[in-house]
């Protein structure tokens, strides 16, 4: 996530690695995104990606859980619930799955979904700037 962070700041930054070698945070690296162009709705959603990589980076044993990717889903706006939504339900058709609902996924199913979903906004931010 950081990666395709970093690669949409390099496109708005003449000389990013001057940047880089601040060692800047994800997190301030989110708000930059921000200030720069990036729709302000995608902040909750980066910023809950990385709690939730905190989380299994710095509690061994974490466990992820309906609570942990239901507040992160909570993060997006309306509009990109329904892209989450139509995803599911298409992938859910293609492979002929039984799950009748998002909230029926695993947890780790739904973090896929979701981080996925964040992954690919980043992406296409890139191709716009």
């Amino acid at each position: 996530m950081e990666h395709a962070l970093n690669v949409l700041l390099k496109k708005q930054i003449p000389f990013f690695e001057k940047l880089d070698k601040l060692n800047l945070e994800y997190e301030v690296k989110v708000t930059l995104a921000i200030s720069m162009g990036l729709n302000a709705a995608y902040e909750k959603p980066l910023k809950g990606i990385a709690n939730l990589r905190n989380k299994f980076a710095h509690r061994p044993g974490f466990k992820l859980s309906k609570s942990d990717t239901s507040n992160m889903y909570d993060t997006f706006a309306s509009e990109d619930k329904e892209i989450i939504q139509g995803a599911f339900h298409r992938t859910n058709k293609n492979l002929h799955n039984d799950k009748k609902s998002f909230k029926a996924l695993e947890p780790i199913d739904q973090f896929i979904l979701l981080a996925v979903t964040i992954r690919q906004i980043v992406i296409l931010a890139q191709a716009k700037w």
